[in-house]
């Protein structure tokens, strides 16, 4: 029954510790507005993030402009190149805090990138990429463009409460089944090898759940440039959830390492009697 019991808490501390990691993750990474925007705008410049945000925005203009379409490749390559551009951070940032805003503020209006204030810069690089092109733009062509649709974006301000709720649950349960462990050993080897063998397992998890997301992710975006945008921010995000799963690995195997020695000490004693 002893052993029963130490198997089945092991395990109850395991997942408590992976949700509590998860939920404290998603608190200070993705439902914090100032981290997720530093996240995001750090996001941009892995592979093909600009690339994928020129490639939206020519998108948007051409739809508006169907007469653009000729000129579409190299209005994707300029607004990509721009974009990247310290000018443009600005718009950026301004993007950033608009998506998290309809992701847990619950505003469910439209996410529009304005390109009215960067005309300058945007022509500038016109004149030198392509001279003569900017004559045959649209006077108009310098405004505000969607980005996102209303609605588009999922409301997850409930969610975040939830996330809160199941954290906090969570870090009660692992307290919990830590004393219940440390009440239960026979002996404290065994304890905290118990202990250790969870936040392993808790590790172990992390590591193998967090490429899975990034291929669900893959699949579930249909359209490959958002696509692009959703990988990469999850990609620079989960580097924290990544930093905190190994500290609690090498906790884990710390105290399993410790309980292992001590028990081997134990046993060695009759028989050097």
């Amino acid at each position: 029954m002893q052993r029963t019991i130490i198997v089945v808490t092991t395990l109850l501390l395991a997942v408590s510790v992976y949700l509590a990691n998860l939920g404290f993750w998603m608190q200070s990474e993705i439902t914090d507005a100032e981290a997720f925007n530093a996240t995001a705008i750090e996001s941009f410049a892995l592979p093909g993030s600009y690339e994928a945000l020129g490639e939206i925005v020519a998108d948007k203009v051409v739809e508006e402009y169907p007469a653009l379409t000729f000129v579409r490749s190299n209005l994707a390559s300029l607004m990509a190149s721009i974009l990247a551009t310290e000018p443009l951070e600005p718009a950026l940032i301004v993007v950033a805090e608009d998506v998290h805003d309809r992701l847990f503020g619950g505003t469910g209006t439209a996410v529009v990138i304005d390109l009215a204030d960067y005309e300058d810069v945007i022509v500038e690089g016109l004149d030198a990429s392509a001279p003569g092109l900017v004559s045959l733009l649209p006077s108009d062509l310098f405004r505000q463009y969607t980005l996102f649709d209303a609605g588009e974006i999922p409301d997850l301000a409930a969610e975040a409460d939830r996330i809160r709720t199941i954290t906090m649950i969570s870090l009660a349960s692992a307290v919990a089944a830590i004393v219940l462990l440390a009440v239960v050993g026979r002996r404290w080897t065994e304890s905290a090898m118990a202990v250790g063998i969870a936040l392993m397992l808790a590790s172990v998890v992390t590591f193998v759940v967090r490429p899975l997301a990034t291929g669900v992710m893959r699949v579930s975006v249909t359209d490959a440039d958002y696509r692009v945008l959703a990988v990469n921010f999850f990609e620079t995000a989960s580097s924290g959830l990544i930093m905190s799963t190994a500290v609690i690995g090498a906790i884990g195997l710390l105290l399993t390492l410790l309980g292992l020695s001590g028990w081997v000490r134990e046993r060695g004693k009759p028989a050097s009697a």
